[in-house]
């Protein structure tokens, strides 16, 4: 999951929030926003799966987002595992 942003027409710019199935590279979910934090990263995630169908695990970058304690609360409640990319990965 990341996020990529979009800038609009009126220049403002707005932060697209992807789940990608790793194993099939399938999209799972999107959302967009103008404000990400990560109690709607947390909702993105509950609303991107089925009850009963959560992922083991999430692979995320180190955005300040995906390192928060409401975050990483959230994960543990969850029994979803994060696991963050290394710094300056891929490049």
């Amino acid at each position: 999951m990341d996020f990529f942003t979009v800038p609009t027409l009126y220049f403002k710019v707005l932060y697209v929030f992807i789940i990608i199935s790793h194993d099939r590279r399938k999209i799972e979910h999107f959302a967009v926003t103008t404000n990400p934090s990560s109690a709607w990263v947390a909702q993105q995630i509950r609303e991107a799966t089925p009850f009963g169908e959560t992922p083991k695990y999430l692979i995320h970058d180190n955005d300040s987002t995906f390192t928060s304690k409401l975050y990483k609360e959230f994960l543990s409640n969850a029994n979803i595992k994060a696991k963050r990319t290394g710094i300056k990965s891929p490049r």
